[in-house]
């Protein structure tokens, strides 16, 4: 009780942003992890804007600035616009509500940044069709369930950030192949398992921190990549499949 406790306090400190550009060298020293801001990379896919079929415009901006096992967020206020054309989208997309996440129904490729947080929402149902995304934050979607709506998710081309999403029983991304940036999975007070069998690149980290309830991590083809496993107390190495060398502490065993 104490740590979840300990959780939400941290989570109701927390201020969200995400940049595209920005290298990030992730910090390996527990003492260091509440005084770095090493900021968390977006993808930035270089590419003109069409004459739009439909757009939206969002007031939003989105930082993500990451610390061993964290992630700080800050709202920020300039706009945001989206163009959809034919099965491809370009821009950015801080959601607000469902009638937001509509605008990518039927769409495979979303070239920039998706932000998916603090929404009081139960389903990802516009989303059944991404096949690929430049950089994707889920973040305290407390009514989510499952993942299931990302089942073709192949490819997130920057950055792919999941926590807080007290809902979610087991994060199953089951087609998602490649990362361009950084993994960050923390805070999920009941995810039981995390999956992601066919994962086999992940550009700069994947760190799984302070997920209470998790037993299981199914990275099984994941190579070449710095894996931190990290206060996830009910953890047991058993749990773990993966092919690469991790770090270990603080779990169950």
């Amino acid at each position: 009780m104490k740590a979840a406790l300990k959780l939400r306090e941290k989570r109701s400190e927390k201020t969200t942003s995400l940049r595209a550009n920005t290298e990030i060298q992730p910090s390996k020293d527990k003492n260091a992890r509440d005084v770095r801001d090493d900021q968390f990379e977006a993808s930035s896919v270089p590419f003109e804007l069409p004459t739009p079929v439909s757009s939206v415009d969002n007031a939003a901006s989105l930082r993500i600035q990451s610390m061993l096992g964290s992630v700080t967020f800050e709202q920020k206020e300039p706009s945001f616009s989206v163009s959809v054309e034919g099965k491809v989208a370009h821009g950015d997309l801080e959601v607000s509500s469902a009638e937001d996440l509509a605008i990518l129904r039927g769409v495979e490729k979303f070239e920039g940044t998706l932000s998916l947080v603090d929404l009081d929402l139960d389903t990802l149902n516009a989303l059944t069709s991404l096949r690929e995304v430049g950089a994707l934050a889920i973040e305290n979607l407390g009514a989510l369930t499952s993942l299931k709506d990302l089942a073709n998710l192949q490819r997130v081309d920057g950055n792919l950030y999941i926590g807080f999403n007290d809902g979610l029983n087991q994060i199953g991304l089951p087609a998602l192949e490649k990362i361009g940036g950084a993994l960050i999975v923390e805070g999920q007070l009941h995810a039981r398992e995390i999956s992601m069998p066919v994962l086999s690149q992940v550009e700069k980290y994947a760190h799984f921190t302070e997920n209470l309830a998790l037993r299981a991590i199914d990275i099984g083809v994941l190579k070449d990549c710095e894996i931190v496993v990290a206060n996830n107390f009910a953890m047991k190495r058993s749990g773990l499949n993966s092919a690469s060398a991790v770090e270990w502490s603080n779990n169950q065993e």
